[in-house]
């Protein structure tokens, strides 16, 4: 993820941001990668197959890559790791209020 990447959630200008807001980025670009990483591993484990339509070469292998990139990108935040991670995270308030 940088500032090229194909959604803003990989923007990493972080000007003017709060400490949520950044740690919110943050958590939506390890979910990505985790995403990605999927991705890529369930590609892995199909490459075997002999019946696969469109053959195999190298351009189809970037533009799966590319795929899977901009996938994970636009799911980020939709599985709720990130929010778990923001949770995990921030401070929380001591109990009590004493």
């Amino acid at each position: 993820m940088s500032d090229l990447s194909l959604t803003d959630v990989g923007n990493l200008n972080q000007a003017g941001l709060s400490e949520r807001q950044r740690l919110e980025r943050v958590a939506a670009q390890f979910e990505a990668q985790f995403l990605q990483l999927l991705l890529k591993e369930s590609q892995a484990w199909n490459d075997g197959d002999d019946d696969d339509i469109f053959g195999s070469s190298p351009a189809l292998d970037q533009f799966q890559d590319m795929l899977h990139s901009a996938l994970a990108e636009s799911s980020a935040g939709g599985m709720g790791i990130s929010e778990m991670i923001v949770r995990q995270m921030l401070p929380t308030p001591p109990a009590g209020g004493a």
